[in-house]
């Protein structure tokens, strides 16, 4: 089974948190789970409810929450949906991460100054194999600074 990762901006302290997303009572969540044991082994066709400890779950901004591409960049950082990239061929324009839906798979949007947000088809894994040196700058929550005047939301 392939592990799925997300992280998201804490709504209380705006730190991040890395883990499993859950959409509980209109909300976001992120499970971190716990730093010091392992839970009891529950069957996957049990009815058991499950208790979270208050330092097991954090509510997060949906609007931040990213998901985990599980590519690395240069400097073997992973990688997220909303990360802003350099390419060392062309600085100055700023990649970010998402998911392109109608290809299934993360691409790349190209901020420019002229076109604004310019969304490219070709999987993220594919230009990285082209551009070995690409490299997080930071990401769109935090370093929106990074972006043209004209593509910030």
């Amino acid at each position: 089974m392939r592990e799925i990762q997300f992280r998201g901006k804490r709504f209380d302290n705006g730190k991040w948190v890395y883990g499993d997303l859950l959409h509980i009572a209109g909300g976001c969540l992120i499970y971190f789970g716990s730093q010091t044991e392992t839970g009891p082994d529950i069957p996957e066709d049990s009815d058991i409810a499950v208790g979270l400890g208050i330092d097991e779950i954090a509510v997060v901004d949906p609007s931040t929450v990213g998901q985990l591409t599980w590519l690395y960049d240069r400097n073997c950082k992973k990688i997220y949906e909303g990360d802003l990239l350099e390419c060392p061929n062309v600085p100055t324009i700023p990649l970010e991460v998402y998911y392109n839906s109608e290809y299934g798979s993360f691409c790349l949007a190209e901020h420019t100054h002229t076109e604004g947000v310019l969304k490219g088809s070709t999987p993220i894994g594919e230009m990285l194999m082209h551009y070995p040196g690409m490299h997080i700058i930071g990401n769109i929550h935090d370093n929106s600074n990074l972006l043209p005047s004209n593509c910030k939301s």
